[in-house]
């Protein structure tokens, strides 16, 4: 079963019925839509909800397929769906919300900024064992983190060992991450003792009014 969301962002609108692409050309709605629905329905997708903003406005959206098999549910534009790491972008522009309130420090490491070793806390009791002992563990800092150059493994059980390690010198070169972004969640919801769902729909999703969408999902 295959799921896309798709979000494509252009410059200017027009009007209501005509869609300016990244270079510079224009098509119809009637048109971004019968290419859609055939490259969707060529490839198999079993559901999509695409949407367009040209020049921050959303300009023209549609839902296509299922959302669910068996029974089958339609996909429909209202359709909460999984936003996988594109919530990464989210959660960066939430951490430099803190750090320009001067509440959250990028170049401070991140072992520095915890008020215990890493290992000492439950859910990295295991997986921070080996880490700690590393000297390098020292040199990771939350901007690391964020530009994906802090030297570990995308997620930890891809490890052979389960464990965290640090591929190379902290901030020598850039290796996707999923982990360190999961660090660097669990260091900021040990600072402000609140997870990190209601810390971004306070700053983020609350304000913007975005009522379908949080980072945890809730009924």
């Amino acid at each position: 079963m295959r799921f896309i969301a798709l979000f494509i962002f252009g410059c200017l609108c027009l009007s209501a019925q005509t869609i300016r692409k990244l270079d510079g050309s224009k098509i119809t709605t009637q048109e971004a839509e019968t290419y859609a629905r055939k490259v969707l329905t060529e490839a198999n997708v079993t559901g999509a909800q695409i949407a367009i903003v040209n020049n921050g406005r959303l300009v023209w959206s549609m839902a296509h397929g299922q959302r669910q098999l068996n029974p089958d549910l339609p996909m429909t534009k209202e359709t909460t769906t999984w936003a996988a790491s594109i919530t990464k972008g989210v959660f960066g522009a939430y951490v430099m919300q803190l750090v320009e309130r001067g509440e959250f420090n990028l170049d401070t490491p991140i072992a520095k900024q915890l008020k215990k070793p890493l290992n000492q806390y439950p859910v990295y009791s295991e997986s921070a064992a080996d880490l700690v002992n590393d000297p390098n563990w020292q040199l990771v800092t939350p901007r690391m983190a964020l530009n994906h150059t802090t030297g570990f493994v995308n997620l930890v059980f891809f490890a052979p060992d389960k464990k965290l390690h640090l591929q190379f010198k902290p901030g020598a070169r850039y290796s996707y991450s999923g982990e360190a972004l999961n660090l660097l969640q669990f260091l900021i919801e040990e600072q402000k003792g609140r997870p990190l769902d209601q810390l971004m729909h306070d700053s983020i999703f609350a304000p913007l009014r975005m009522t379908h969408t949080a980072i945890a999902f809730r009924k």
